[in-house]
């Protein structure tokens, strides 16, 4: 719903992968506004991936961490992913690809091996999304600080699990002045994140999600059309750090995808000791996806 309201988008295909989006697709095209909407049963996939200038591969169902780790959530996505990337191989090669299937981590690694063993590999037109988490901590630092959301931006680094994650508070803006204390809260309120909602039994972030969702898309679309706006925070393969093949940077997107990673920038000894401790961690959930794709097995 958020999409349709967006004046540069043409047509947005849903493709069905549970058989609940007739009901809200059938919705939505009573809103007034010039994007179509098209939807696919799982059946359909390829037609509905064909032609298009940009994937987002969502979850399969709705998104519930629980007491879930990386790797059990990948054990849950891994086949779905494959499945998926292997069919957008075959009928839309060149298109964008934005990963949102938890674990991102895992799933976007495992998207990129896929397209890299079929000839069609270009790590710049394939990126994971680390908009959730970014929105997360913009609204949990302005909570604290008591100022306006929207005016505040704090890069990721690291992964995009609870395990790895780590905001950049250093690197905030408008504002990057914090207490030890402060510090240290806002990191254990984004890593705890999922676990809350799970706590609260709700069916995950499905709201703030797709905000995210959207938001991510519109800044790849701000690129795709060369506009200034088209910078955010995205794990990708990167040789930011030398022992760990992707990372989360802050992103410009061009016509192409990537057009520039502004890499690690300086940051706090905390932080620094945070992303130290992640890159080991990312390094083993990347070795269970590519071993999944060769294999089969995650462990």
């Amino acid at each position: 719903m958020l999409l349709k309201q967006n004046p540069a988008i043409k047509e947005i295909r849903l493709i069905d992968t549970d058989n609940s989006l007739m009901s809200p697709v059938c919705d939505m095209r009573h809103i007034d506004t010039s994007t179509t909407i098209r939807h696919f049963r799982k059946n359909s996939i390829l037609d509905g991936l064909r032609n298009t200038d940009i994937v987002a591969l969502m979850d399969e169902t709705d998104f519930m961490m629980g007491n879930k780790g990386p790797f059990m959530q990948f054990v849950n996505s891994s086949n779905y992913v494959k499945s998926v990337a292997e069919c957008m191989i075959n009928v839309c090669p060149k298109a964008l690809v934005a990963v949102f299937t938890h674990p991102v981590t895992a799933t976007l690694p495992l998207v990129s091996e896929i397209y890299k063993y079929s000839g069609d590999w270009d790590p710049n037109r394939i990126f994971g999304s680390a908009a959730l988490e970014s929105m997360r901590i913009s609204a949990m630092t302005a909570t604290l600080l008591d100022l306006n959301p929207s005016f505040i931006s704090v890069p990721i680094a690291g992964g995009i699990d609870s395990l790895t994650v780590v905001p950049l508070l250093s690197r905030a803006r408008p504002f990057n002045s914090f207490t030890e204390e402060n510090e240290c809260l806002l990191i254990h309120q984004l890593r705890s994140a999922d676990m809350k909602l799970f706590e609260t039994e709700t069916k995950g972030p499905t709201l703030s999600s797709g905000m995210a969702a959207a938001k991510f898309i519109s800044t790849l679309i701000n690129g795709m059309k060369k506009q200034s706006i088209s910078i955010t925070s995205a794990y990708v393969r990167s040789d930011v750090l030398p022992s760990c093949q992707y990372m989360t940077s802050e992103i410009q997107f061009g016509p192409n995808g990537v057009q520039q990673n502004f890499g690690l920038p300086k940051v706090s000894p905390t932080e620094i000791s945070m992303i130290g401790q992640a890159a080991p961690v990312i390094n083993k959930i990347v070795k269970s996806a590519i071993k999944f794709l060769h294999t089969g097995k995650i462990k």
